[in-house]
């Protein structure tokens, strides 16, 4: 697979698989008032296939990026992939320190205000050449966010990019998909959604809530308020839940029953996780 092929399987893997990360065109449309974008989140424009190999979203170059690369760890070849900062300078990014400095004080004030959103990925960046340890992520400080530096926040494939396969596209799209909330609030400067915890129970589930397993039921039990509905018809509404045929445009559609009393109407699932 070839630098550009693997950009063009993750835009079309984006898209035909309904990841939110696929929007982010409309959304840099909408909130940062461009009017001409390119429907695909990677384009020629921005695919480097020279000494450094490595692709960005169309636009990033003057914000923070959602970046996918090579890099070198000792003798090993990788790919890498994450939102980043690259603070080299170019003809459209004269003085990156300075003109990305407001990007870098949202970025320290999104991990204060919602830390949970940077969990599980790896923090790390490049300093005239040489490669830091990965670690948690932490706040951009000046040795940091300095002339020159490249800095991540992200993942590491143990492959090089040339050898990655479906699976591992899948990871980088989900990764992507839960770094846009700290792109949103960092570059779009958009609000997150207030969030309502409600807590319920779920239907025992042999098939990863992607289709009905069996259950125990009686015809006869069928009306009685006290005996779960799978008790009563051998199946529950929330069966479906994680099925990949109602996850569209970036939303999982699922269907959970005490939330809609006493009208039933189909529940709207968007990052929504749950503990069987």
């Amino acid at each position: 697979m070839t630098l550009a092929q693997l950009a063009a399987s993750l835009n079309n893997k984006a898209r035909n698989s309904g990841f939110a990360i696929a929007d982010l065109p409309g959304l840099r449309k909408q909130y940062l008032h461009k009017k001409q974008l390119p429907g695909d989140l990677f384009t020629k424009a921005t695919i480097f296939d020279g000494a450094d190999k490595y692709f960005f979203h169309f636009g990033g170059r003057d914000e923070m990026q959602f970046n996918v690369g090579e890099e070198w760890i000792g003798t090993k070849r990788v790919t890498r992939y994450g939102l980043c900062f690259s603070l080299e300078p170019s003809r459209s990014l004269t003085n990156p320190v300075h003109d990305l400095k407001a990007f870098k004080q949202r970025f320290n004030q999104c991990l204060m205000v919602h830390p949970a959103w940077f969990k599980n990925f790896r923090h790390w960046y490049f300093h005239q050449g040489k490669r830091s340890a990965n670690q948690a992520a932490t706040q951009l400080n000046d040795q940091w966010f300095q002339y020159g530096n490249f800095i991540c926040l992200g993942g590491i494939i143990q492959k090089a990019y040339s050898s990655l396969n479906d699976a591992d596209l899948q990871t980088i799209l989900a990764a992507f998909d839960r770094l846009l909330p700290i792109y949103e609030y960092v570059v779009l400067q958009k609000k997150p959604a207030a969030t309502t915890r409600i807590f319920t129970r779920l239907t025992s589930n042999e098939n990863h809530w992607e289709l009905p397993s069996a259950h125990r039921w009686r015809k006869a039990n069928q009306g009685k308020r006290n005996i779960p509905f799978e008790n009563q018809y051998g199946f529950g509404h929330e069966e479906w839940l994680l099925n990949p045929r109602y996850r569209i445009g970036g939303y999982q559609y699922g269907y959970i029953r005490a939330f809609s009393m006493p009208k039933p109407e189909p529940m709207l699932l968007r990052r929504y996780t749950f503990t069987p």
